[in-house]
């Protein structure tokens, strides 16, 4: 039996995580990190 882990960060505000079994996608995992917006970026 055969076991992947994937991961993807190029983005940097989402990470993706693929778990992979005999080629075979199993379990797929999505987070989405948020950061509160600095006082310059606000109106």
């Amino acid at each position: 039996m055969k076991k992947e882990m994937l991961i993807n960060v190029l983005q940097p505000e989402e990470c993706r995580i693929a778990v992979l079994e005999n080629n075979r996608l199993e379990e797929l995992y999505i987070c989405l990190l948020y950061t509160s917006p600095s006082p310059r970026d606000r109106g």
